[in-house]
C-alpha cells in the first residue's frame, strides 16, 4: 500500500511536470521546435546515461540473476501483448497504430524515472532488460507493422543509442569497470534529466492538441483500458500461477519492475512511427496522451494487486 501511495506521488508529480510543459507552450515561451530538441536530448543523450550508469555497480552473481530474470519476463511478456493485441485487432477491428499502442509501453521517458525515484538508483538496472528488449520489437515489429514495412530494420536496432549503452554498460559491469569521478558524474547528472525533460515535452505535444478531443471515441479508451489494465493483470495472474516471487523472494523487486514497465502509458514512439508513415498519428498521440493521464490512477492499482497476490 506504501509503495502504490509512493507511485502515485511520483506521477502525480511527473504530470506536474507535464502540465508546466503544457502552459509553457500556450504561451509560446518555447516554439514548437523545442519538441524536437527535447525529444533528441531524452532518447539520445539523458536515457542511454542512465541505462549506462545502472551498471556501474558492483558484481553480484544476485544482480546477474536479476537481469536474466528480468529478460526473461521482459520476452514473455512482450510476446503475450504483441499475441493478444493480434486478437484484439481482429475483434475490435483496430488500425496499426492502436494496436501497438496495446502492445507497446512507455518504458524508457516513465519507467526509469520511477523506478529511481521510488526504488532508488540501484534498482534502474533491472529496467534494461524490459527496454532493451521492448526497443528491439519496436523498430522489428511495430516500426514495420505501422509503415508496412517488411525489411527488419536491424542495423537501426544496433546502432540505437539506447542498445549501445545497455551492451557497453553491461561489460564494465561484468569485467567491474568503474568510470573515473568526473566523467561517472556527468553521466549521472546527464541521466537525472530523464524525468523532467520527458514530461515537459509531452506537454508541449498536448498543448498543440484540443485536450476535450482526447477524451473523444470508444476505440481511445478501448485501447487505453486494454494498455493500462487488462495486459498488466494477464502478467500478474502469470507472475501469480508460476509462483516465481515466492521460490524465488529476490524476484519480487525485480517483477515489479517489469510489471511497472508493463503497465505504463503507450509508447511515444507509436505516434512517431505513425508520423513518418502517415498513419493515424492523431489518434495514436491521442492514445498517449489520456493513457498518461490515467496511469495516475491505474498503475498504483496494479502494482497494488501485484503485492497482494505475488
Amino acid at each position: 500500500m506504501e509503495l502504490s501511495i509512493l507511485l502515485a506521488e511520483q506521477i502525480f508529480s511527473l504530470l506536474l511536470m507535464v502540465l508546466t510543459g503544457y502552459v509553457v507552450r500556450k504561451l509560446n515561451v518555447v516554439p514548437k521546435s523545442g519538441r524536437k530538441v527535447l525529444a533528441s536530448i531524452v532518447l539520445y543523450v539523458s536515457a542511454p546515461c542512465i541505462v549506462f550508469d545502472s551498471f556501474q555497480i558492483e558484481y553480484s552473481s544476485e544482480k546477474l540473476f536479476g537481469l536474466v530474470v528480468g529478460f526473461a519476463a521482459a520476452c514473455i511478456a512482450l510476446a503475450v501483448f504483441i499475441w493478444a493485441a493480434s486478437v484484439c485487432k481482429k475483434i475490435f477491428h483496430l488500425s496499426a497504430s492502436e494496436q501497438t499502442s496495446v502492445t507497446y509501453a512507455n518504458t524508457g521517458n516513465m519507467i526509469i524515472p520511477l523506478v529511481n525515484n521510488i526504488l532508488g538508483s540501484e534498482y534502474v538496472l533491472y529496467t534494461s532488460p524490459y527496454n532493451c528488449t521492448q526497443t528491439a520489437l519496436l523498430w522489428i515489429h511495430a516500426y514495420n507493422l505501422i509503415t508496412g514495412n517488411k525489411n527488419v530494420q536491424l542495423k537501426k536496432i544496433l546502432l540505437n543509442p539506447n542498445i549501445i549503452a545497455m551492451e557497453a554498460g553491461l561489460v564494465f559491469f561484468l569485467l567491474g569497470i568503474q568510470l573515473p569521478g568526473p566523467l561517472h558524474h556527468t553521466v549521472t547528472q546527464l541521466g537525472s534529466l530523464i524525468g523532467p525533460l520527458s514530461m515537459l515535452n509531452v506537454g508541449f505535444i498536448m498543448a498543440e492538441e484540443n485536450l476535450l478531443d482526447v477524451f473523444k471515441g470508444r476505440k481511445i479508451w478501448l485501447v487505453t483500458i486494454l494498455r493500462l489494465i487488462i495486459l498488466p493483470m494477464i502478467m500478474i495472474f502469470c507472475v501469480r500461477l508460476t509462483g516465481i516471487t515466492f521460490r524465488f523472494p529476490q524476484t519480487k523487486s525485480v517483477l515489479l519492475i517489469s510489471l511497472l514497465a508493463a503497465a505504463a502509458p503507450t509508447a511515444s514512439s507509436i505516434a512517431q512511427f505513425a508520423e513518418i508513415a502517415d498513419n493515424d498519428a492523431v489518434p495514436a498521440g491521442k492514445i498517449n496522451i489520456l493513457s498518461t493521464l490515467c496511469c495516475i490512477i491505474t498503475m498504483p492499482v496494479m502494482i497494488m494487486i501485484y503485492q497482494v497476490l505475488c
